[in-house]
């Protein structure tokens, strides 16, 4: 929390720049239309819904969740040739999921197109090649976000999004 000079500072800021001294962080952003896009799932006020999703979708950069909500959304309002772009899409990122449980996307079910997604979500999940690990992360509760390999030191660096670290990784 800023103290009473940084929010001095911070609003004279805000006056010069004309930046609203409530304006929101990222993550305050996202909180507040995650919320309220919650509200309008549960009061099936699906525009609204979608209204929040886009901000949603803007913040988290195309999303593979977004998607999928994006056509239950579409669904919900009748715009099929969207919900059915947007399962593409999907699809297109390479992932797999089981869309026939999805009671939200009923209304899709009995077409060709429909179909064809399924089945490039099927193939999705079908193994293309042989791989053998280079090696296991000692903390199991590690969670890799990207990974690189170091040529000069021969070593891989792997950054980890829970506690914001590299790790270098040799041979051994």
């Amino acid at each position: 929390m800023p103290n009473c000079s940084t929010k001095r500072k911070l609003i004279v800021l805000a006056i010069l720049f004309a930046i609203p001294a409530t304006a929101q962080t990222p993550m305050q952003r996202y909180a507040t239309h995650d919320s309220a896009a919650s509200a309008a799932r549960k009061a099936r006020d699906w525009s609204e819904y979608q209204r929040h999703v886009v901000v949603l979708d803007s913040i988290l950069g195309g999303h593979p969740n977004v998607q999928i909500v994006n056509a239950r959304i579409a669904s919900h309002m009748g715009d099929t040739a969207t919900a059915y772009s947007k399962l593409r899409v999907f699809a297109a990122m390479g992932l797999q999921r089981n869309i026939e449980a999805d009671s939200e996307l009923v209304a899709l079910k009995s077409s060709a197109t429909w179909k064809a997604i399924n089945d490039a979500l099927a193939s999705n999940s079908r193994v293309v090649g042989v791989t053998t690990p280079a090696f296991a992360m000692p903390d199991s509760d590690f969670v890799a976000e990207d990974i690189a390999w170091d040529p000069i030191a021969k070593r891989w660096l792997v950054t980890g999004i829970r506690r914001s670290v590299i790790v270098a990784v040799d041979r051994n």
